[in-house]
């Protein structure tokens, strides 16, 4: 379990790291979409929601997101 704890997403040829990003135009880019990103805690939903852009940006806790073995 602890080894599944530890895998993290790094998108191809991206590096390690993003950097820092401007929130206004990560708004203006996701406008009209929804966002979510999931962690394999216990929990339930947390959500904000942006009107000015209509930008849901969603956090799912999950226990089970992957069979493993």
């Amino acid at each position: 379990m602890e080894k599944i704890n530890s895998w993290k997403w790094v998108p191809e040829n991206c590096g390690d790291s993003f950097g820092r990003m401007n929130p206004l135009e990560f708004l203006e880019f996701m406008k009209d979409k929804s966002i979510g990103f999931i962690e394999g805690e216990e929990g339930g939903l947390e959500r904000g929601y942006f009107p000015k852009f209509n930008v849901t940006v969603a956090y799912h806790r999950a226990i089970l997101l992957a069979n493993y073995e």
